[in-house]
């Protein structure tokens, strides 16, 4: 088996996006009071996954070879909308069951946890119909140690 490379990664990042839905948010006639229309959700109109940093350390099973290993990525998870949605069920799901992703077992790829480390929001002025929620989630990558 062999760690998944960036691409893996990204690809999974991806799919954990475009498989939720996300509620979106009403507000009520004259009030600044918001909710979430529970019957009405979206699919992110963009999702894109890329890696910002990633850290290694000397791996202690190489012995005096002095081999360096991948300690853990850095990778951000950039989704916009076109409305205001609330993010809430999808953060919720990716911190009470860390996720893994990159398994391929066609390939012998082993999988990585995906492990939410924080997200900045920008959610548009209240009831403005011209905009959306854009979010920027950071994830920590753990490659496997095989």
């Amino acid at each position: 088996m062999s760690k998944p490379h960036r691409t893996v990664i990204q690809n999974g990042l991806v799919t954990l996006a475009r498989e939720h839905k996300f509620p979106t948010v009403l507000y009520s006639d004259g009030l600044a009071q918001p909710s979430r229309d529970e019957g009405s959700s979206l699919r992110p109109r963009t999702v894109l996954a890329n890696e910002v940093l990633r850290t290694f350390d000397v791996d202690p099973r190489q012995g005096q070879r002095r081999a360096l290993e991948t300690l853990d990525w850095t990778f951000e998870l950039l989704l916009a909308f076109d409305k205001e949605v609330s993010l809430d069920e999808f953060t919720d799901s990716l911190t009470t069951t860390i996720p893994q992703i990159g398994e391929n077992t066609r390939l012998g790829v082993l999988p990585c946890f995906a492990e939410l480390t924080g997200y900045e929001v920008e959610h548009p002025a209240q009831q403005d119909a011209s905009s959306g929620t854009k979010v920027r989630f950071r994830f920590r990558i753990r490659p496997p140690r095989e």
